[in-house]
């Protein structure tokens, strides 16, 4: 029997130069909570009978490689959110006083394809490592008084189960927390919120084709994205109960500030969604003996003025993100 922790393990990324050719190592690994890396099997069932009450033996069907990961949110990783939205642009602010800070604004890809990955996860008993990947959900959750975790999946186009790993893991270990964050609505900083979470569903679906391969041929959307989440209260919102009535749409952005790095630069993240609506919630569960509080789903819609749903301003030492 064998006694094999989880501990030991790694899960790795690199953006392909050729999208889906495996880049032959990785470079940035996530310090993870737990994670996957496998090939979902499918069965080909048989309806056909032969004068009997039992089932035919299924035929071995498609594969659909795929993973997952939940991770430490990091100011020195904000790949992920690139990967999820595919668009970034990178500059210096302040070359002259600060060199080493740089700011990423990643956006919403209008056209086109997202990144394509390399994945490499070592599950200590096995490795795993799959090419052609694009992020197909991503999730960013943060309370007080706890680390900010980011979660995200995605679907690949090929899966090894047997590969070579020459990779070398290093990892950043520089977490955001609420304690540096804070959340404005509307331009009016919140002091109501306890919880929030985040979430980008790209709609993505894998497609095989006629071939002699069970693997897709094509990982691409399905359906437009979806950026959604939801703010949980310590005390019943008003203000915001009047917006889910009037459907009225209002700015969120959220922010998580790390280490000082140069003067007065931070190792920060900042979310901004210039256009929301709340969708569900703000109902308040009323006890007698308990502060009544509420919780507001909400969902990121496009915005006439600034032409986005979402953008995000990473600003950490990292030249480009790749």
């Amino acid at each position: 029997m064998s006694n094999v922790l989880g501990a030991r393990g790694s899960i790795g990324f690199k953006k392909e130069a050729v999208p889906g050719a495996a880049e032959e190592t990785v470079n940035l690994f996530f310090a993870s909570t737990k994670f996957n890396v496998f090939q979902k099997p499918g069965v080909i069932e048989r309806e056909a009978r032969i004068n009997t009450l039992a089932t035919l033996p299924a035929k071995k069907g498609l594969l659909t490689p795929q993973g997952s990961v939940e991770t430490e949110l990091v100011a020195a990783l904000p790949h992920p959110f690139y990967w999820a939205l595919g668009n970034v642009s990178s500059s210096q602010p302040d070359a002259t006083n600060a060199p080493t800070v740089y700011q990423h604004l990643i956006t919403l890809l209008a056209s086109g394809e997202l990144p394509s990955l390399t994945v490499e996860g070592d599950k200590v008993d096995v490795q795993r490592k799959q090419a052609g990947a694009k992020i197909n959900g991503l999730e960013l959750s943060c309370a007080a008084g706890e680390l900010a975790t980011l979660t995200f999946d995605w679907l690949a186009k090929t899966h090894d189960d047997s590969p070579t790993l020459t990779s070398t893991p290093a990892y950043q270990l520089t977490p955001l927390t609420f304690e540096g964050a804070y959340i404005t609505i509307d331009e009016t900083p919140s002091t109501l919120v306890e919880n929030v979470t985040l979430k980008i569903d790209n709609g993505l679906e894998q497609k095989h084709i006629l071939g002699d391969s069970r693997l897709p041929g094509v990982v691409r959307r399905e359906k437009v994205p979806k950026i959604t989440g939801k703010l949980v209260f310590i005390d019943y919102p008003n203000e915001e109960y009047t917006k889910l009535v009037n459907a009225t749409t209002f700015a969120l952005v959220l922010r998580f500030r790390g280490e000082v790095i140069s003067g007065t630069y931070y190792n920060q993240l900042e979310i901004t969604l210039p256009a929301a609506q709340y969708t569900e919630g703000l109902e308040p569960d009323v006890e007698g003996d308990a502060v009544i509080t509420a919780e507001g789903d909400f969902e990121a819609v496009y915005d006439s003025e600034t032409a986005k749903m979402i953008s995000i301003v990473a600003q950490n030492t990292v030249t480009v993100l790749t």
